[in-house]
């Protein structure tokens, strides 16, 4: 992860330059590390492309400048992306009034953009959830929570494909497609003529047992016996049920 391969003197140098963001007017609420995706809208399948970016995600605010500023609480708060090495701000996104934050999982979280849709694939699990749940806590107002399926509006659940273990650069995010239910609408009538003798078994004009080539012969021997035995009718229709089902 990130902040396992900076050295001692990477990590100074970084808290220096990131200092510059805790200013008189901005304060930090959360970080982790993280990739950016960013996806467009609207579409299905969902495909993450990596933004070639990553680094130390920085959720934020500006202080509170009073009600005379007119600025809405919610585009008072920010997300930066800060790089482990250098220390600057590779990206930054004011947080719109009508932000929507749903956490897929709890290391892929999903926003809208003003143009697209962006999601941060962070390193560690647990910095992921805490990320979240932090983003939850400074803007209630917010519908920010873990994405519920709706049955009207979303019938199947979506998958996400982690891509810890791989390195490429597309994140699919892929629908699960519901069991079909078939109806008698849905089966037609046999084709004319298309009738297909497969094999048949039973008594000849002289009483003999005979079947098709390819029959097993312990079906013959079921039906000699049976022939055999020349039982009562009661006992006949007593052990129809056997037999009816290869009729």
């Amino acid at each position: 992860m990130f902040s396992q391969l900076l050295s001692a003197k990477d990590r100074r140098k970084v808290s220096t330059s990131y200092s510059s963001l805790v200013s008189h007017n901005r304060v930090t609420l959360v970080e982790a590390y993280a990739k950016v995706y960013h996806a467009k809208f609207g579409a299905e399948p969902v495909e993450w492309q990596y933004f070639n970016q990553k680094g130390k995600v920085v959720f934020g605010r500006d202080e509170d400048l009073g009600s005379s500023s007119g600025i809405p609480d919610a585009e008072r708060y920010w997300f930066r992306l800060v790089d482990p090495l250098t220390g600057k701000v590779n990206w930054l996104f004011p947080v719109p009034e009508n932000l929507v934050y749903h956490t897929e999982k709890p290391f892929f979280h999903v926003f809208n953009g003003r143009s697209r849709m962006w999601g941060l694939l962070f390193d560690n699990d647990i910095e992921g959830n805490a990320f979240g749940q932090t983003v939850k806590h400074y803007l209630p107002s917010s519908p920010i929570a873990t994405r519920k399926t709706s049955t009207k509006t979303r019938p199947t659940m979506f998958r996400l494909r982690s891509l810890r273990s791989k390195n490429n650069s597309t994140l699919s995010v892929t629908e699960a497609s519901p069991q079909p239910t078939i109806t008698p609408a849905m089966i037609s009538m046999p084709r004319t003529n298309s009738f297909s003798h497969l094999a048949h078994i039973g008594l000849n004009r002289d009483g003999e047992v005979e079947g098709s080539e390819g029959v097993d012969p312990s079906w013959t021997r079921i039906v000699t016996e049976r022939q055999n035995h020349n039982p009562h009718r009661s006992t006949i229709m007593k052990d129809i049920g056997c037999f009816q089902g290869f009729i």
